[in-house]
């Protein structure tokens, strides 16, 4: 098909390529239907019914364990303490993930994250336990949606625990 495009172009002829599970369509420019068809699709994982379905139900287990062995204990030493800290705060906001207002794990809330339906802003994310390495949190969050599974959000938990207890909290 690139040899038939490349040697046309001499001809005043327009060819577009589209690709589509497979299949490419060749034509001349004036068919004009072709420029309605987007030439990438792009595919991100948290958008995978399958992928979602689990991660709900990961965010469930984990949310309830933490909400009937933490929750009572965390809740009862800010009270007392009046003091709050990384891991306090986590903990404390485990219930509006129980109600769907948020995940465990996800995109930081941000315009472009809820402009571009990236899933639920997550308690903490790639962009919790980044380090500097990157300055812009939606690279981050790009990165996190397109790659989203479960392994990655154990890693990403067991990261920030590591962050947040190292820090003394």
């Amino acid at each position: 098909m690139m040899s038939i495009v490349s040697a046309s172009k001499d001809h005043n002829v327009d060819f577009k390529i589209v690709g589509s599970d497979m299949n490419f369509v060749v034509g001349k420019g004036s068919v004009s239907m072709l420029d309605d068809i987007p030439l990438v699709e792009v595919n991100y994982n948290i958008s995978s019914p399958t992928v979602r379905t689990l991660k709900v139900i990961f965010d469930y287990v984990i949310s309830f364990a933490v909400l009937f062995f933490l929750y009572p204990f965390i809740f009862l030493m800010s009270k007392l303490s009046g003091r709050k800290t990384d891991f306090r705060t986590f903990v404390l906001l485990v219930p509006s993930v129980i109600s769907g207002k948020c995940s465990l794990v996800g995109p930081k809330k941000s315009v472009l994250a809820e402009s571009m339906n990236l899933g639920k802003t997550g308690l903490t994310g790639l962009w919790y336990i980044d380090e500097g390495t990157f300055t812009d949190s939606e690279k981050l969050d790009f990165y996190y949606v397109k790659n989203q599974n479960i392994w990655l959000d154990l890693e990403i938990l067991g990261k920030t625990l590591n962050k947040m207890l190292s820090k003394g909290d």
